[in-house]
């Protein structure tokens, strides 16, 4: 192993600011107001009857006062939908929860994003999938509808396929990939959403292309090649404050912590993690890589996943 020399530091504080972007503060955010998109198809109805329950359950958690915008959007008038959301109506409103419903004719995607934008929510809902028919046995598609949300969403997104998960239990195993540049990881997600039973796993992830990149700036810079391991923690680093200060308020909030250091690809690296998993969490530059490959393994795998813009 190289010794760091002030040299190596030099050119590796450098090689991070090239690569890995600033922090983000721990801010717990708010969830005052949330809108349910629902489908009465009869291929999605399962899963819009399991986003209400959730929905329900998530509101009831949050120990505040939320309101809940139960919405169904069809391109022609379908009687069925009008059924869907009085039903989820009349069950949030059981619940003490403050909820009223709407039908709309016309585009699901344009629909919801003009809603969202005219009546500020704080986290947008969805079966998975949603607004067209996707087949069971095809799962190498999670709708245009979604993807077109995924994109142009502004406010946090739970996508929630017909699911093995009881709806009061989808807290209870969170996984968040914690990796370099783009991807922060949407800690105060994580937090918002854990509870005292939460068994939080937060992946500490190294890709692999990542470190042949430091390999590649060392070698350029410094002649000689830089040990696999000593990359490993450089990359970690700048992310160690980050997990650090995570750990320290899931300490103070009395949840069960658990750092996994991982190196390989990051979407096999997290679909391995994914059978014990409850409810995972991503940034949307995560979600749409590689054809949304994490998404539609999410959907195969009846895993919620919360995506963070």
């Amino acid at each position: 192993m190289i010794k760091r020399t002030e040299k190596i530091n030099e050119k590796i504080r450098k090689f991070e600011q090239a690569f890995i972007p600033d922090k983000e503060s721990l801010v717990l955010p708010k969830i005052e107001k949330i809108l349910l998109a629902l489908d009465a198809h009869d291929w999605v109805k399962k899963s819009s009857r399991y986003a209400y329950r959730v929905t329900c359950e998530l509101a009831t958690s949050h120990r505040a006062d939320v309101e809940i915008i139960c919405m169904a959007v069809n391109d022609e008038e379908y009687s069925e939908s009008e059924t869907l959301v009085d039903e989820a109506v009349k069950y949030l409103k059981e619940n003490s929860i403050e909820a009223v419903g709407s039908c709309v004719i016309g585009s699901p995607s344009e629909n919801i994003l003009r809603l969202m934008d005219e009546e500020q929510h704080d986290l947008l809902v969805l079966p998975s999938p949603y607004a067209e028919r996707v087949e069971k046995e095809s799962q190498d598609s999670i709708g245009a509808t979604i993807e077109i949300l995924i994109s142009r969403a502004e406010v946090p997104l739970l996508l929630l396929p017909e699911s093995r998960i009881r709806p009061d239990k989808i807290t209870d195993s969170i996984l968040i990939p914690v990796l370099g540049r783009e991807d922060v990881p949407p800690l105060e997600w994580a937090l918002i959403f854990s509870e005292k039973v939460t068994a939080l796993k937060v992946l500490d992830l190294v890709r692999r292309e990542d470190i042949e990149r430091f390999k590649d700036v060392s070698l350029n810079l410094l002649d000689e090649a830089v040990d696999d391991d000593l990359i490993q923690i450089s990359l970690r680093d700048e992310r160690a404050p980050l997990i650090k200060g995570l750990k320290d308020i899931a300490n103070e909030m009395q949840i069960d912590i658990e750092v996994i250091e991982i190196v390989g690809a990051a979407i096999d690296s997290i679909m391995s993690k994914l059978e014990k998993t409850s409810l995972l969490i991503l940034r949307t530059g995560l979600a749409q890589e590689k054809g949304s490959s994490l998404v539609k393994e999410a959907k195969r795998n009846g895993v919620p996943l919360l995506i963070i813009h």
